[in-house]
């Protein structure tokens, strides 16, 4: 069971990295687009966030069975 909390928290640094490049992408070249009555908003913005929010779950996966790995 620890090869596969070690594996999947492999696959979460993989999802985190590419989450903090899409970021980087957004923040350097940001595609801003107006709205009528809301603020602009970058659609690549999304795709950053749900990357960001999967690398984290995928990591919090990895901990708890890293954990009950180490107690059984």
């Amino acid at each position: 069971m620890q090869d596969v909390s070690y594996i999947i928290a492999l696959i979460g640094t993989l999802a985190l990295l590419a989450s903090g490049a899409a970021w980087w992408n957004v923040f350097r070249k940001p595609q801003l687009q107006p709205v009528a009555g809301r603020p602009a908003h970058d659609a690549r913005e999304n795709t950053a966030a749900i990357a960001l929010v999967a690398a984290f779950g995928l990591s919090l996966v990895a901990a708890i069975l890293a954990i009950f790995a180490s107690m059984f």
